[in-house]
């Protein structure tokens, strides 16, 4: 054998390989598989000489790493000390091919006896130090592989599987598994100073056990059940069990339960062998009855677990069908035939179990039938309680996954069948059923009201007993405290009411009227803590979100996922759930996908609507839509005026929370004081629910004038704070405890109307179309042509400044005295400029404009509406033309350039008048800071919010509109459709030099 770190990797590899070694490549520098070259791992390693040289072509740097086969053992000892110390215990060890790690460590390479493969796991911690490899399941990484702190190096050559020597015997003794324990019954003490005959019936006792559950092992785990029980039988072979008696008995299971008799025979002996190597010495004598082992003594009839002596299924010739015995699960068979007919019993598995509940799980829209099922081992010991749905129990795979591989379902055929039939017939004696509320917030129980929490329920009368809530992981800690009573409970709520000394009333006011409108149902909106990192938004929300317990942590963030964040939405029913941090994202990837995720949810909590389901039947589910409050904190805030308006805005700035006060609440939080408060109002609410959601809806509507705000959302929101303000206080009048504050209250409300129009402004279409426009110009996205400009002609002469409208100056490059530089476009032409721009307008290439701005607003991340509601908002608010003929509303108009007519959006003048992009001149028909628009509020700019007159409300535009009864106005570029032509209207040549005028025929309107 050579020493590899004289030759190539690739070469190494093959040698490997040719030894019958598989290999696999390592990333360079490293310890771990290739993950482009074998992307699954060790189950690609390989010894095909030619899938080598192609991974080894493809990184010639790659390490090599070996996956010696299930026969070999390979030895790990991570440091020096471990090795001397495995070495000086076993000196046989010295000749074994070994390498050295960079670390220091030791592999050392052995093989297994035939019998023992298998047996060992690499997972196996017995040997302090000592890792086990090979085995067919752990590669190493080997010679010539160099890592960072240095490269592998054989002390030993690496020989082929075969030719390695064996492991030693005390070493493989304490390396493999331990043997079962035998039953509790068999007391080993009492087989000595017996008479020889019972002697060895309860030694055959004894082995015939053992038989029976080597018989009974699963594909899988037969080789090594074979080797456990044959290690235990070996252990009492001293006793004067014959050891040709015993290999035998146990091959004959073994090969019953499918092992090939070669490997049964090599591992029953090795087991034995391994046994009688570490004698067990009986255990100290214990009173005890007959032999559990003799088919007629009284231990076969007493219990091994509480569950044994039931019967069910009826009867066959008179026996029970099935039974429970020994802390098994048999079966009734009937043997022989005429007289001699009798029954036998043959078992189903090795475990007891009954349904101890039948459970009808509900989350109030749909429920699930489960099976809550208890079970014991055949030697008494409880396994954990395993809750099944109904539709999986028959199919019995939900033993391995609640109890493990100690659960054995033996084999048989329609031996499933059986052991489903026996456990539902063994348990219809005492079967209880229950229902389970996986959902928070109210529900009828017993025809009344319950407010249900994690730790029960709230009636009319204080806390329900009885009721089981699991909302899931989530809501675990979402517990209320039964209410409190007389001056405890004014006291909770006078302590509650000081929550809003934290932080400025605008913010703390509508936080606990939010808080406390949770349990009157779902919330048509969301409230949405805004403010900058170190503001203390978080702490501020946790605080409010322990009204349902206390909270060291936001039950959910941002962070989650949209399903995740609608199915906590949907289970926290009439609850508040804090969503926390918002926040900008570091690539545009990711902060668009956290856009979509926040538009999803509060579109879901605004429209009250969830995702429509299909069950895999074709059949359609009822979705789950938002049926609580949504608290969310963000450091940014979600782009779209439609998701803005789905939402209240609060804004926190740094510095306004009184630390002091915050320390306060929130060791009041965790000592339950606001869960108290919450609790008694709770009570309050049950004892007349419908009622309350009743004077709440129509207090809503009899207040929204109050709240007269930029969107119709904003104004049902704050009507319901209000109107939750004025709920409260009659709870509280009711207790005999009355609040103070409410001009505070009423204050804090108007500010957050008057704090919303920014919020909403910031993303309205409208608003933004002019700064898009005119941004898009400056920045050479676009440009804009003077209808009366032609090709050679100088743009100086009819723009003032081109570099507004998309023009850019380039120097020219000549040295002669009289050379002069040239204006040229930038981006795609999207409209026409007139003359006077300020009067006239201009006009917009509807596509052309709007995919150049469309896509400027999306970089800003804000995206627009679709083209057709961009202009049809456009011409609501008065910023384009339009015309209204037969009933139809066209928002384009035909201006004719050259022999063609092309659809054009004709923007107003009085709108590029305010824009301020053109500047003031003598010319200007409205100047910047005077005159003001008379229109409605919501027309882009703050100098034009203004309240139209009652006669007004068409007239957006009354100079420049055409719709007027004067006539003949030059200012008109589109006029009523009773005047066929307008004179005076402006025309000029476009870059074509052909005219340009308005076309008053009918256009169609996209």
């Amino acid at each position: 054998m050579r020493s590899y770190e004289k030759y190539s990797t690739s070469a190494t590899a093959l040698e490997y390989a040719g030894m019958g070694y598989p290999v696999l490549p390592l990333l360079p520098g490293e310890k771990r598989p290739h993950g482009r070259l074998v992307p699954s791992g060790l189950r690609d390693a390989s010894t095909d000489p030619e899938v080598l040289r192609r991974w080894w072509q493809a990184a010639p740097g790659a390490g090599v790493g070996i996956l010696p086969p299930a026969e070999t053992l390979a030895l790990d000892c991570d440091v020096p000390s471990a090795w001397g110390a495995l070495l000086a215990e076993y000196p046989e060890l010295g000749e074994a091919p070994r390498q050295r790690t960079p670390r220091g460590g030791v592999h050392v390479f052995l093989r297994l006896p035939a019998g023992l493969v298998g047996s060992l796991t690499s997972s196996a911690r017995k040997l302090p130090g000592v890792d086990l490899r090979g085995l067919g399941k752990a590669y190493l990484a080997a010679a010539p592989t160099t890592l960072p702190n240095g490269a592998y190096v054989w002390e030993l050559p690496l020989l082929p599987p075969a030719e390695l020597p064996l492991a030693p015997e005390g070493l493989l003794a304490r390396l493999l598994p331990d043997p079962p324990p035998p039953p509790p019954e068999y007391q080993p003490a009492r087989l000595r100073g017996i008479a020889a005959g019972t002697h060895t019936r309860r030694l055959e006792g004894l082995l015939r056990w053992a038989c029976e559950r080597v018989a009974a092992a699963p594909q899988g785990q037969r080789h090594n059940t074979l080797l456990g029980y044959a290690r235990l039988i070996g252990g009492y072979l001293h006793l004067g069990l014959d050891p040709e008696q015993a290999a035998a008995a146990l091959v004959a299971a073994a090969v019953q339960a499918g092992l090939p008799p070669l490997e049964a025979e090599a591992t029953a002996r090795d087991g034995l062998r391994y046994g009688q190597a570490a004698p067990l010495e009986p255990p100290a004598e214990k009173a005890r009855a007959s032999n559990p082992y003799d088919p007629g003594g009284e231990a076969a009839k007493a219990p091994t677990c509480p569950l044994d002596g039931r019967t069910g299924g009826g009867l066959v010739l008179g026996k029970p069908r099935y039974k429970i015995e020994r802390g098994q699960i048999w079966a009734a068979k009937p043997e022989k035939q005429g007289e001699g007919q009798g029954v036998g019993y043959y078992p189903l598995s090795n475990f007891a179990a009954i349904i101890e509940r039948e459970i009808a799980a509900t989350d109030g829209l749909e429920n699930e039938t489960l099976f809550e099922i208890k079970g014991y081992t055949s030697t008494g010991r409880p396994l954990p309680a395993a809750w099944v749905r109904a539709g999986e129990f028959a199919g019995m795979n939900w033993t391995a996954r609640h109890w493990g591989s100690e659960a054995v379902v033996l084999p048989g055929q329609s031996n499933r069948d059986h052991l489903r039939a026996a456990i539902q017939f063994l348990s219809l004696e005492g079967l209880r059923r229950t229902t389970v509320y996986r959902h928070l917030g109210w529900a009828k129980v017993d025809g009344q009201w319950v407010y249900l929490h994690a730790g029960g329920g709230i009636g009319a009368n204080g806390g329900v007993e009885g009721l089981e809530v699991q909302p899931g992981r989530v809501f675990e800690g979402f517990a209320l405290p039964d209410p409190p009573e007389d001056e405890a409970e004014r006291e909770a709520i006078r302590t509650l009411w000081s929550l809003r000394e934290v932080a400025p009333s605008r913010v703390t006011v509508p936080l606990l009227l939010y808080a406390l409108g949770a349990p009157l149902g779902h919330s048509p909106y969301s409230l949405y803590l805004a403010g900058p990192t170190g503001s203390r938004k978080t702490s501020l929300a946790l605080v409010i979100q322990s009204l349902w317990g206390h909270h060291d942590t936001p039950p959910a963030s941002w962070e989650t996922t949209t399903n995740a964040l609608e199915a906590l939405a949907f289970t926290g029913m009439d609850t508040p759930l804090l969503v926390d941090d918002y926040a900008p994202q570091a690539s545009e990837q990711k902060q668009k996908e956290l856009q979509a995720k926040a538009a999803r949810l509060l579109r879901s909590q605004g429209n009250g609507t969830g995702r429509g389901r299909m069950r895999a039947d074709g059949s359609l589910a009822g979705d789950k839509p938002p049926r609580g409050s949504l608290l969310l904190t963000g450091e940014d805030v979600p782009p779209g005026h439609s998701v803005r308006a789905r939402c209240l805005f609060l804004e926190l700035g740094r510095g306004e929370v009184r630390l002091d006060r915050l320390s306060e609440a929130q060791t009041l939080a965790r000592e339950g004081a606001y869960a108290r408060a919450l609790s008694g109002w709770v009570r309050w609410l049950a004892r007349d629910l419908e009622a309350h959601r009743d004077r709440l809806r129509s207090r809503i509507e009899g207040l929204r004038p109050r709240y007269n705000a930029l969107h119709g959302r904003v104004t049902d929101a704050l009507a319901r704070l209000h109107a939750l303000w004025e709920l409260y206080q009659e709870y509280t009048a009711t207790v005999g405890c009355d609040l103070e504050g409410e001009g505070e209250v009423l204050e804090a409300l108007e500010q957050v109307l008057q704090g919303q129009g920014e919020y909403l402004r910031g993303a309205d279409p409208v608003e933004r179309f002019g700064p898009l426009l005119f941004s898009a110009l400056r920045m050479g996205r676009g440009h804009l042509v003077p209808l009366n400009w032609r090709p050679g002609r100088d743009i100086e002469d009819h723009l003032p400044d081109p570099a507004r409208w998309g023009w850019r100056y380039r120097e020219t490059t000549s040295g002669h005295p009289d050379a002069r530089g040239v204006w040229e476009p930038l981006g795609p032409q999207i409209g026409w400029l007139p003359d006077d721009p300020e009067v006239h307008g201009l006009y917009l290439d509807p596509t052309a404009a709007y995919t150049v701005l469309g896509r400027l607003a999306n970089e800003s991340g804000e995206p627009l509406p679709t083209e057709r509601t961009l202009w049809k908002r456009l011409a609501e608010r008065g910023v384009i033309h339009v015309r209204v003929e037969a009933g139809v509303t066209r928002y384009q108009a035909r201006v004719r350039i050259g022999s063609g007519l092309i659809r054009a959006i004709h923007l107003a003048g009085v709108y590029i008048a305010k824009s301020g992009n053109s500047g003031n001149n003598e010319h200007s028909a409205v100047q910047d800071g005077t005159n003001p628009v008379p229109t409605k509020r919501g027309v882009p700019t703050q100098e034009w919010e203004q309240s139209p007159a009652s006669d007004a409300a068409s007239q957006v535009f009354p100079l420049a509109s055409g719709n007027t009864q004067k006539t003949g106005n030059s200012l008109n570029h589109v006029q009523d459709g009773t005047k066929p032509t307008v004179p005076t209207v402006p025309t000029s040549t476009d870059i074509r030099g052909s005219r340009v005028d308005l076309d008053l025929e009918d256009a169609d309107v996209f």
